[in-house]
């Protein structure tokens, strides 16, 4: 059957076409995918294809392999996965018009630190009532900001015609590039196939020359694919410094404010807050994604407070040592003042 109650909640199968592909998705799942709503929603119109079975069929251009790496990437909220789930023989490009052909909530347009890019559209991402502020990224997050990126270039958001945006695309796409431990080889596969249609031909001919080549890409597909999955939560190696290390995070105001009465924070313009931030969190012990920020930025001040008092330990210890304080001389041997006191030549002539 199509519908199967289970734990209170319908479930739906879909088979793709004549193949043996099929796929279960749950009430819930389905609210993110409105075409496929408005598809189980229309079941009685003739329109609507259901075998024997109950299942319903998806015919072109809903192909599995594209459905997968979107259904992945949607109902876990992960946009990396969108290439990552992608094998190297799917087309990406397919793969992005079918997501949106399935009517899903457009990803929204990453925000770059640092980065100034001009957007085809003018966009107010600005809230007098909110501080746009930044926490480092851990590896999963940083993927997802990278993905973001692609596929913002794939819809046209820059503007390719302004040279600065354009370099800066370029410097971006390097850091995706130059660092296979952080980025699949999928990833960096499916990322080169889009810049090749949308702005490799804006590029220098020196900028061109650096981009890898596909085979140069996957030459390294030997590399175990769980090692992407299993460090998804840690935090990136300090030699990761680029946009795509840094987390955006929305503070109002007064919590913003409230942050920079903390001391040692006190004495920090707004710009020195974000980079005090990042040069403590390199000691702190990797944490859960989840960590709220507050506690984010109390980890820091109770970090900070600890370093202040072993500095303030050993302030001390090098004034004492300086006093003398520390200073000991050896014992003198305890003599009998009264005995011997000529010594033995004395003794000789008595």
């Amino acid at each position: 059957m199509n519908e199967i109650s289970k734990m209170n909640e319908t479930i739906y199968r879909f088979r793709f076409g004549i193949t043996e592909k099929t796929i279960q998705i749950t009430q819930q799942q389905l609210n993110h995918f409105p075409y496929l709503f408005a598809f189980v929603n229309h079941r009685d119109d003739f329109s609507v294809n259901k075998n024997d079975n109950g299942e319903y069929i998806l015919d072109n251009p809903i192909c599995y392999d594209w459905f997968k790496s979107i259904f992945q990437s949607v109902i876990k909220e992960q946009p990396s996965a969108l290439f990552t789930e992608l094998t190297h023989e799917a087309d990406v490009l397919c793969m992005l018009e079918l997501y949106d052909y399935l009517c899903i909530e457009p990803l929204p347009l990453p925000l770059l630190k640092n980065q100034q890019l001009v957007l085809t559209n003018l966009i107010d991402i600005d809230d007098v009532n909110k501080h746009i502020q930044w926490r480092p990224a851990n590896i999963r997050e940083a993927r997802n900001i990278a993905a973001q990126f692609i596929i913002s270039i794939s819809k046209n958001a820059y503007n390719l015609n302004d040279l600065n945006t354009i370099n800066s695309i370029f410097t971006l796409l390097m850091d995706i590039f130059s660092h296979p431990n952080i980025f699949h080889s999928r990833f960096r596969y499916h990322t080169l196939k889009i810049i090749k249609k949308e702005c490799f031909s804006l590029f220098s001919h020196s900028q061109q020359r650096q981009l890898p080549t596909n085979e140069q890409i996957i030459q390294n597909i030997k590399i175990h694919f769980v090692r992407y999955l299993n460090n998804e939560n840690q935090y990136l190696t300090p030699n990761f410094y680029n946009a795509f290390a840094w987390k955006d995070i929305y503070v109002s105001s007064a919590k913003f404010n409230c942050y920079l009465d903390f001391s040692p924070f006190k004495t920090l313009d707004r710009s020195d807050f974000v980079l005090k931030l990042r040069c403590l969190s390199d000691d702190l012990e990797p944490r859960c994604n989840d960590t709220s920020f507050d506690d984010f930025v109390m980890s820091l001040y109770n970090l900070q407070k600890e370093q202040e008092q072993e500095q303030e330990r050993k302030k001390k210890e090098a004034q004492s040592a300086r006093s003398g304080r520390f200073n000991t001389l050896p014992k003198r041997p305890k003599v009998d003042k009264f005995k011997h006191r000529s010594g033995p030549k004395a003794q000789k002539y008595r």
